[in-house]
């Protein structure tokens, strides 16, 4: 699909969202917009393009709050600065949810970063996030190859 036919693809994909899931419930996304969010869980996900947090719980917008990053890695808390651990804490200090979840996934690209590491030899940004992750967390993960 050429460069052009992907961005028309998800212009009709906004366009349509609008005509008709919007356009059908629009009560409920004005009373999302005006109303503090209140998700009962937080789910931290992996960012593969396969994972659908949203359909796979079958969740609406405000039932969960979703953080996504490649392999759906948690650092210790304290132990890295960072998006995942400014959203746990902001999920579970401001937005008080009950419960967090943690999806894997089959054929994850990061795991099998991790169990070969020679995968990432021509991708040098992913290579310093795995060689960092390992080195974060040598005493708890033993297959990093560092």
């Amino acid at each position: 699909m050429s460069e052009q036919a992907v961005l028309d693809k998800l212009k009709a994909g906004v366009r349509k969202f609008q005509v008709e899931v919007h356009a059908k419930n629009t009560e409920h996304y004005q009373r999302a917009a005006s109303t503090p969010q209140t998700p009962h869980t937080l789910i931290i996900a992996c960012a593969d393009s396969r994972v659908d947090v949203e359909a796979i719980t079958s969740s609406v917008p405000g039932e969960i709050f979703v953080s996504r990053n490649i392999g759906n890695m948690v650092p210790p808390y304290g132990g890295a600065m960072g998006g995942v651990t400014a959203v746990i804490e902001y999920a579970v200090t401001a937005l008080k949810v009950k419960h967090i979840v943690v999806c894997g996934h089959s054929d994850c690209g990061a795991m099998k970063a991790l169990l070969h590491p020679e995968s990432t030899d021509k991708l040098p940004t992913v290579k310093r996030w795995r060689t960092a992750w390992c080195t974060k967390t040598t005493a708890r993960v033993n297959s990093c190859g560092a």
